[in-house]
């Protein structure tokens, strides 16, 4: 009895992989921290509003960022249906130093904690395989806010360690911002405008401009902008667990995310956000 109950268990923690349909419709996903949601962009964009300009054709970005997210927050949502053909993945940074003991620890042990950290990025991965095999992951480096040698040596070695992590995984791709992002006037913490058109713009580098897809890419946004970027980045996307959703055949179907006014520090993930026609119920952030 207690081993039915244990599977039981497991598989309603599992990801969920909602039936394909071949709609034509390219989606893109952007999970994690923050950074991920736009929090600081005076423009109001932030990546997925970057990225939904820079589409073309039939298109869905969604934006499930969650401003002070950390690795569980995003293993939590993920226990929704979440279906994408791209998805670009903000994760770590709060992991890391989101609180006063989380930075005493990295300090102390910096090595260590980025080990941890990485572990839980990689079961992220990890689980986002299993529910869309054929999704492509972009997963994002950390920045330094405050422009100090000892948080740029950290940030290097986080970068370094995501790139080796993931070397052998030919659906991932490491994607340095370091060095392109430009605080936020709102915060003096986060990316601005600016450096989330940067970011988009090594995104759509680093993704071969999603297979055809996005038009306009700067050609300062070049590829030695992007790190980590694997054999056969440029091969067709192919839609792995598309909704069943009733879907308007217009050229964006851009969702804002539901907590618009960011600050970088909620303490809850946006409810009611929608998956392609199915509505996340997310929990409080602890």
């Amino acid at each position: 009895m207690r081993r039915l109950l244990l599977i039981a268990l497991v598989l309603s923690c599992a990801p969920r992989v909602v039936p394909p349909r071949h709609d034509g419709v390219f989606r893109v996903a952007i999970l994690g921290d923050s950074v991920a949601h736009g929090a600081g962009d005076e423009s109001g964009r932030g990546i997925a509003g970057n990225l939904d300009v820079m589409l073309v054709g039939k298109h869905l970005v969604q934006n499930l960022g969650i401003n002070g997210a950390r690795t569980w927050d995003v293993l939590r949502l993920l226990r929704t249906p979440v279906v994408a053909d791209a998805i670009v993945l903000s994760i770590g940074g709060n992991d890391l130093y989101g609180d006063s003991f989380a930075r005493l620890a990295t300090i102390i042990a910096p090595s260590l904690a980025m080990e941890r950290t990485i572990n839980r990025v990689a079961a992220i991965v990890a689980t986002i395989h299993r529910a869309a095999p054929a999704a492509r992951i972009y997963l994002l480096g950390l920045y330094d806010p405050y422009n100090q040698p000892f948080l740029d040596e950290q940030v290097a070695r986080w970068d370094a360690r995501l790139i080796e992590r993931f070397a052998r995984d030919r659906a991932v791709d490491v994607i340095r911002i370091a060095d392109v992002v430009t605080v936020s006037p709102l915060d003096h913490f986060h990316p601005g405008a600016e450096g989330y058109a940067a970011i988009a713009n090594r995104i759509a580098v680093a993704a071969g401009v999603l297979a055809g897809r996005i038009g306009g890419v700067p050609r300062d946004a070049g590829c030695d902008y992007r790190v980590g970027r694997k054999p056969g980045f440029r091969r067709p996307f192919v839609a792995c667990s598309n909704a069943y959703a009733n879907l308007i055949s217009v050229g964006s179907l851009f969702f804002p995310a539901k907590n618009d006014s960011p600050t970088g520090s909620p303490k809850a993930i946006p409810a009611g956000t929608v998956t392609c026609g199915y509505p996340a119920t997310a929990d409080a952030v602890e």
